[in-house]
Order: structure tokens, then sequence, then C-alpha cells
């Protein structure tokens, strides 16, 4: 397993040479410098990805490298599961911003993600979940993930 070691400045260069294959972050905490190049090392490292919220890009989740839309669902609330109508999802993983998708979607870092359940809840027992659209048949909520995980 790939783990991060922290080396003094002067064998930097020696290690480089002698460990070519493995990506070498000079950083300095003295001096801050590199140190948002290190944290993306960690996290590369670390074995999850980042999903976010339409709503809200500014707080992502962490999920385990091949989790799908059913995860996140579950993570929201487990009748999100059985009340489940499709996915929106813009990212790696789609061919296209916003493409529905369903539960065994796999995610890939820095999805954006936006649930939409049947209507059959009330708004008191959800209430970051919004009427999406109306039709003859049955209403839509569209539902924001991340804010509801809190």
């Amino acid at each position: 397993m790939p783990m991060p070691y922290s080396i003094q400045k002067q064998k930097i260069f020696e290690l480089q040479k002698e460990f070519s294959e493995y990506e070498v972050v000079p950083v300095s905490a003295k001096e801050n410098k590199n140190l948002d190049l290190l944290k993306e090392a960690i996290w590369g490292l670390s074995g999850f990805i980042k999903v976010y919220s339409k709503g809200d890009l500014s707080k992502p989740v962490a999920l385990q490298k091949g989790a799908s839309v059913k995860d996140v669902a579950q993570k929201i609330h487990k009748e999100f599961v059985e009340k489940f109508r499709y996915a929106k999802i813009t990212g790696p993983s789609t061919k296209f911003a916003e493409q529905k998708v369903g539960l065994n979607h796999e995610l890939q870092d820095n999805a954006i993600v936006e649930i939409v359940i049947n209507a059959t809840y009330r708004f008191q027992k959800f209430p970051l979940c919004l009427p999406e659209k109306k039709t003859q048949e049955k209403s839509q909520l569209s539902c924001v993930p991340i804010q509801c995980l809190s």
C-alpha cells in the first residue's frame, strides 16, 4: 500500500533518483510551500472519492472508491433507497451533465449528485426536498443529498 514519507530537504534529490517510480512532493512547512500538493497526494492515496451536492459545492462527502448512487442515498436516509426514482449526475462517470442514472451507477471523484425520489413523503419529513415538477401521473421531489446528511 502506498504511504507518504517525510524526508529531509537534503535527501530529496538522491531519493528521487533511487525511487523514480514514486511520486515525490517536496514541501516546506516552515515556508508554507506545496502543502496543497501534499494534501492532494495524501488524498489520492486514501482510497476515497469526493462527491458533491448539486446545491452545495463547498462541502464534499468522502466515499470509498467504487461507491454507487445507492451508497449516497443510504447515507441520506434508508427510505431514499426505497423511494428512489433516479439520480442526476454530473462528472467524469457520465457522458453529459445531469445524466439520469439508477441506484447501481458507480460514482467517480468530484461527481455532483442530485437524487430524485417519489413524492409520497411529506415536506416536514424531509424539509430540504423541493418539488421538481408536477405531472398528471406523479409529482416528484428533488433532493439535495449532501445537505440532508447533517
